[in-house]
């Protein structure tokens, strides 16, 4: 689909992990949402989706939504000309 309507659907899951209070579920749509953004080269609000996302990947217990979130922070960091 277009990416308005990946959008869409991507908040939607957000909003169904916030309503089941799922964390696991929160950090995946958390790390969707900012991964979709940053390939829209739209990086306003993505540190705050991934620091959303991080919390839930550990109140979770979930290691691979942890390091996806550390991963995207890397390359928001890239996009924004930090290269330590």
């Amino acid at each position: 689909g277009n990416r308005a309507e990946q959008r869409i659907e991507l908040e939607a899951m957000r909003a169904l992990a916030e309503r089941a209070r799922d964390p696991r579920l929160l950090a995946i749509a958390m790390c969707r949402l900012a991964r979709h953004d940053l390939d829209a080269s739209r990086p306003v609000g993505v540190d705050a989706m991934l620091r959303r996302a991080l919390e839930a990947s550990i109140e979770a217990g979930d290691r691979a939504a942890e390091v996806e979130a550390m991963r995207l922070f890397g390359h928001l960091r890239r996009s924004q000309g930090d290269v330590e």
